[in-house]
């Protein structure tokens, strides 16, 4: 048989077609094979783990087929301990199976640092020199000596604490100041109207301590908060320093409605 007629021949054109059947059949079972190694065309969406305990973090990756790894720690004092802060990939992000969430944790114990040197250092300073620590300022002691609002010394919770001292950032720390010999008392200021932020800023460079404060209805933001109603009012006379005025707040939008003052508020009964 010639090689034109095995050509043309039909047992060559069998052998074809089985060898394209074949040849399909393998390509078919290779991309079938590659999508289910890459999960193509198959993703999931992060879920938001922020302010999620490591057991609830645990629950949620677990029911998405995803792996998670604290990366990181960080101490925020103001933010529940042992929670997510961040996380990476951020949420609503697509990712495929199995992969690890990256997580910045709230840790448990906050850093330790060293007390400033506040000696010779007005209020003023000392309150910045306590920030940039991470620290606080809390109530203000005034004692006699010729120099007003000079530092004279720190307490902590109470007990006499020195520069070479260390605590948690995030402490309070409570400073003894000179009183400057001269009159110790000032005219109660009207704090009505102010925010919290500003009403403590004045009473601190006052030389007046201020209580934690009492807050009317539902505020988001403590610092913006509208402050509606002050003991001892203003007008009623004078203050000591280092005496303590307590403040009630309210949100800034319902202050502007009910103008300051709620209806079944009177600024004159306890």
């Amino acid at each position: 048989m010639s090689f034109f007629k095995f050509l043309i021949s039909r047992a060559f054109w069998i052998n074809v077609l089985i060898a394209i059947g074949l040849l399909s059949l393998l390509v078919f079972l290779f991309f079938q094979f590659l999508d289910s190694y890459t999960n193509h065309g198959e993703s999931l969406t992060v879920p938001d783990l922020t302010g999620k305990s490591i057991e609830a973090v645990q629950e949620t990756i677990e029911a998405k087929s995803l792996n998670f790894k604290v990366f990181d720690t960080v101490y925020i004092s103001d933010l529940p301990l042992n929670t997510v802060i961040e996380q990476n990939p951020v949420p609503g992000s697509k990712v495929k199976r199995n992969r690890t969430i990256y997580l910045t944790m709230n840790s448990g114990q906050p850093a330790k640092v060293r007390l400033p040197n506040l000696d010779n250092s007005s209020v003023t300073h000392a309150r910045d020199l306590l920030r940039n620590k991470k620290l606080k300022i809390g109530e203000l002691e005034y004692v006699p000596h010729w120099a007003p609002n000079l530092v004279l010394g720190m307490k902590y919770k109470g007990r006499d604490i020195t520069k070479n001292d260390s605590v948690a950032e995030g402490s309070v720390i409570d400073l003894v100041v000179g009183d400057g010999l001269k009159d110790s008392e000032i005219t109660v200021p009207n704090l009505s109207g102010l925010r919290y932020q500003e009403a403590v800023f004045l009473l601190k460079g006052a030389g007046i301590n201020i209580g934690n404060p009492i807050v009317m209805g539902s505020v988001t933001d403590t610092a913006d908060a509208i402050v509606y109603r002050q003991r001892p009012q203003p007008g009623s006379g004078k203050i000591a320093l280092g005496d303590v005025i307590d403040i009630w707040i309210m949100d800034p939008e319902v202050y502007e409605l009910q103008n300051g003052m709620p209806e079944d508020e009177n600024p004159g009964e306890e």
